[in-house]
């Protein structure tokens, strides 16, 4: 569905499609979701962070008491090696320098849906990777590549949902290293994961300035001469408040589950509800007299993605706001 919106819009990017699909309101309102949705993912991996760091010092140290000293505590932990590893790469220009349980009834499937929404969300990254194939259009090759790629990570989640449940059942935690004993393989995993978390941060800061600033260009009417003047100051400022505020957020969050619910029903927009909004645009630009029941099928397809955007968002949103009241 995004790669035709792109062929027809002759775009490069996610956000591009929608602009010319769209329209400026629909971009706008893509680029605060993206923010908010890169926001959520930085306070997510300083949380996963401390969790680790946790495990860490349960296997290197056997004594309790030492344990509990405040320079191990896991807030000054996530505060002193975020400040040190993820701060100071946070701030260039450019991100170059970077080469559960069985249900009980059907109803509980919907508990899953942030999960599944959050993990397999790459629709902002699959407009891109089209855009890098040889011989565009190529919808058959696209979908191959995707095919393939969405095969390979539903195996891998599907092999570490499943050894989970089985060594967990229903204890186990939203975050799955948690309920590993400390042992030497689970550290060498967890420095594996901690390499990734440490430099995907700043990634995803980069995406929500970059968002972040769309709109702020567009909605001031800045030049490009204007813009350049002061757009250092603006991400030196930007990437010290996007920090300190996710990490505020990190050091009180007891856990990840209600952040991937939150995240989830955001995600909920881009899986579904964008890519049908840009579709139902292409359809709409069609001339009356050109419209056939192929144009009319896919009309009728956009607009159930864009409801069932709204609709995962609405539930998954709600089943989060519960579990966060829940846990105060």
């Amino acid at each position: 569905m995004l790669a035709y919106c792109a062929d027809y819009a002759k775009a490069n990017s996610f956000q591009e499609t929608l602009k010319r699909c769209c329209g400026h309101v629909v971009h706008t309102v893509c680029a605060i979701t993206l923010a908010m949705f890169t926001f959520g993912v930085c306070v997510t991996y300083l949380v996963v962070i401390g969790d680790m760091w946790d495990k860490v010092f349960e296997f290197a140290i056997s004594d309790p008491e030492v344990r509990q000293s405040w320079f191990l505590d896991r807030r000054f932990i996530i505060t002193l090696t975020s400040l040190a590893l993820i701060l100071p790469i946070s701030f260039p220009k450019r991100i170059a320098f970077l080469r559960y349980p069985s249900p009980d009834s059907w109803s509980d499937i919907f508990y899953v849906l942030p999960a599944i929404c959050f993990g397999y969300q790459c629709h902002i990254n699959s407009v891109p990777v089209y855009a890098e194939l040889r011989g565009r259009p190529n919808l058959r090759l696209y979908g191959l590549v995707a095919g393939l790629g969405i095969g390979v990570t539903f195996i891998i989640y599907f092999g570490v949902g499943t050894f989970g449940y089985l060594s967990f059942g229903s204890h186990c935690s939203a975050d799955i290293l948690v309920n590993y004993p400390p042992t030497l393989h689970v550290i060498v995993g967890l420095a594996m994961l901690a390499v990734n978390i440490y430099s995907s941060y700043p990634i995803y800061e980069f995406c929500g300035r970059s968002a972040i600033s769309t709109v702020l260009i567009q909605y001031c009417g800045w030049s490009a001469e204007k813009w350049s003047s002061i757009e250092r100051r603006f991400r030196y400022i930007s990437t010290v408040v996007w920090y300190t505020v996710s990490l505020l957020l990190a050091l009180f969050v007891p856990n990840i589950g209600p952040l991937i619910g939150l995240m989830g029903s955001l995600a909920a927009f881009f899986v579904f509800s964008y890519p049908g909004l840009a579709l139902l645009s292409v359809m709409l630009q069609v001339k009356p007299e050109k419209v056939n029941v192929r144009h009319k099928a896919l009309m009728a397809v956009s607009i159930f993605y864009i409801l069932l955007g709204v609709f995962f968002f609405g539930l998954t949103f709600s089943q989060a706001v519960v579990q966060i009241i829940r846990t105060v």
